[in-house]
């Protein structure tokens, strides 16, 4: 387990800020407390919408005071969305029911090859046959690359996995 991920199960219940914290101490417990300044959440809308409503459904915030500690829990106060400091990327290609914080400064991409066109005896179009076995009045060509994606420290990062996906969705 020295080099998995730190992971919190949801156990297909909504997103909380105690599961949140959870994940963000789970990587400062590995990697020492001033290691999540790089962090950012990337979620789905699903889950970006889960954590507007915990903001609005608090009904008394008092932010004043606590030396200038008062903006730590961003309730949509700023508009800037944040999970406990924690700039959230969300994305309507992410998994619907997963947060994931990630330090992109441990990724990077390995490229084996570059993308170019698919090419068969130096032809780059092909035709089209359609439906009767015939030529249609079309052409396609492909676009090709091969490249592996890593990461060189997998604890720098934290997933909740298993959330419910909020109603109407």
């Amino acid at each position: 387990m020295e080099l998995a991920t730190p992971r919190v199960n949801g156990n297909n219940s909504a997103l909380t800020p105690g599961a949140v914290r959870l994940a963000i101490n789970k990587v400062r417990k590995s990697l020492g407390s001033s290691q999540v300044s790089k962090l950012i959440a990337y979620t789905s809308l699903e889950q970006e919408h889960q954590w507007e409503q915990l903001g609005v459904t608090i009904s008394q915030i008092i932010k004043e005071g606590a030396g200038g500690r008062a903006s730590d829990l961003d309730l949509l106060f700023t508009g800037e969305k944040s999970m406990a400091g924690v700039p959230i990327k969300s994305s309507i290609n992410a998994n619907q029911s997963r947060v994931d914080f990630l330090d992109l400064s441990h990724w990077g991409r390995a490229v084996m090859q570059d993308i170019d066109f698919y090419d068969v005896g130096r032809q780059t179009v092909f035709p089209i046959y359609g439906a009767s076995g015939g030529l249609a009045s079309a052409y396609i060509f492909y676009f090709v690359g091969g490249f592996q994606v890593w990461n060189e420290s997998p604890r720098s990062g934290a997933f909740i996995d298993n959330l419910a996906i909020p109603t109407g969705y």
